[in-house]
């Protein structure tokens, strides 16, 4: 079986290895016991994806002169529509986002013969955080993309029970199949001595709630004037200087450390050096960050999200959305109290040992067996 595999929404070199949508296609598809995987996607991540001895085909991208995001994905979109003969010399495909780079070529190319798979559905405009022009045009291009996965998709997989949920209440009627996610992509490091600070791993996007992190911070220093916040990632410079900027302003000088994206090995050195994880985001499908942090024995501090319930269910402070209060008292707790902070660390290490690449793998393949026998 001969399986293309769309990531034509890699965003940069950097996101390969951080977004949580393609550390998930590359883990899971590296892992398929008799399958020839071809990816298709952005040039730039030639390296990235055939280091497993996968093949690659490059698709249109436009990156020299283009970065707005809506710009990119439009024109990847279209684009990647010059490439359909390539496309249709597999058996079936799988788009590993649903957003329409991924979506549009597989389903012309391999209209009922090709599925994928969906981490979470975006929120109503108004509800997000950021522009609302740029979450509005988002918004409406993932209804699209939607609509064509109700006619074109023989299945679909979804990043959560609570994604499948909502797909089944918006009237899909497609199988749609659970998966998960892992965390032995994490290179195993001894624990480091003397634990210190917090970190947080992941994009610089509003709906990550960054400024949330950098409140919340602002009242940790002021009880622990010597702990220090590492924040791990980038993403647009708008929003990221807007980040530091704030940081400035609340004092934080001396408290932050902005790493910027780091490899593998340096991700997990920060891991095991911190104490706490903490992590604000207000829009997630699963929460790949959380379960490389409880599987470095990291307790995390987290918004109450839904999707989060019934994944995280131990080794986690949850904190209602929005309460900064809360999150800054939570935060400190377990830097105050040891007895805790070791009882949360046991609980996440523990519970980071249930989630496995190689599961997330055998379900997914499983799906793209019965697409290929039924087409």
């Amino acid at each position: 079986m001969h399986v293309g595999v769309l990531v034509n929404t890699i965003e940069s070199p950097e996101s390969i290895r951080t977004a949580g949508g393609n550390v998930h296609a590359i883990e899971v598809a590296k892992r398929w016991r008799g399958v020839d995987v071809t990816f298709f996607g952005p040039e730039f991540a030639r390296r990235s994806l055939t280091a497993g001895g996968n093949h690659f085909q490059s698709l249109p991208s436009c990156e020299p002169w283009a970065k707005n995001r809506a710009v990119v994905f439009l024109f990847r979109s279209l684009a990647s529509l010059t490439n359909l003969r390539r496309l249709r010399s597999c058996d079936i495909l799988y788009s590993t986002s649903h957003f329409l780079p991924d979506v549009l070529p597989a389903i012309l190319a391999r209209f009922r013969r090709s599925a994928v798979c969906v981490h979470h559905i975006i929120s109503h405009p108004r509800e997000r955080r950021g522009s609302g022009s740029i979450n509005s045009i988002a918004y409406m291009a993932e209804r699209l993309s939607l609509f064509l996965i109700r006619v074109g998709m023989r299945h679909i997989i979804a990043g959560s029970r609570q994604a499948a949920d909502i797909l089944k209440d918006m009237g899909f009627r497609q199988p749609i199949t659970i998966t998960t996610n892992g965390v032995d992509h994490i290179l195993e490091l001894p624990a480091a001595s003397g634990r210190s600070g917090a970190l947080y791993v992941g994009r610089l996007h509003p709906s990550k709630c960054v400024d949330d992190l950098l409140r919340a911070w602002q009242l940790v220093v002021a009880e622990r004037p010597d702990e220090k916040l590492v924040i791990v990632g980038q993403g647009d410079i708008g929003y990221t200087q807007y980040l530091r900027t704030l940081a400035d302003e609340l004092g934080l000088q001396q408290h932050v450390v902005w790493a910027g994206p780091l490899s593998d090995g340096g991700r997990s050195a920060a891991l095991f050096s911190a104490k706490v994880f903490v992590f604000a985001s207000v829009e997630e499908g699963w929460g790949i960050a959380i379960a490389e942090a409880m599987s470095a024995a990291l307790p995390c501090v987290t918004y109450d999200l839904p999707v989060f319930r019934g994944i995280f269910v131990k080794g986690r402070v949850s904190v209602p959305i929005g309460d900064i209060g809360s999150f800054a008292r939570g935060t400190l707790e377990l830097f105050n109290d040891p007895i805790y902070w070791s009882r949360l660390s046991e609980e996440a290490l523990t519970l980071s040992h249930e989630f496995s690449w190689q599961r997330a793998a055998d379900i997914e393949r499983q799906v793209l067996q019965r697409t290929f026998e039924m087409s």
